[in-house]
């Protein structure tokens, strides 16, 4: 299952690399692990990890306090 794993946070990396935007501020919603903490880890100011509620639909976060979450 590693292996699925690690082809996702390849091309997640890949994706990301396209986009010329800059991003502030991004969240890890919920990922397995670290998997996607490396290829964000050089592109934001911070990176806030979440895991969601289960006794709750929301996820803590403040109104447009984000510039990209990813999950």
């Amino acid at each position: 299952m590693t292996f699925l794993l690690d082809r996702v946070a390849e091309d997640f990396g890949d994706r990301l690399q396209a986009v010329m935007r800059n991003f502030s501020d991004a969240a890890d919603i919920w990922t397995s692990g670290e998997l996607l903490r490396e290829p964000l880890a050089d592109r934001f100011k911070s990176i806030n990890r979440v895991a969601p509620d289960p006794d709750s639909e929301a996820l803590p976060l403040q109104a447009a306090s984000l510039d990209l979450a990813v999950s």
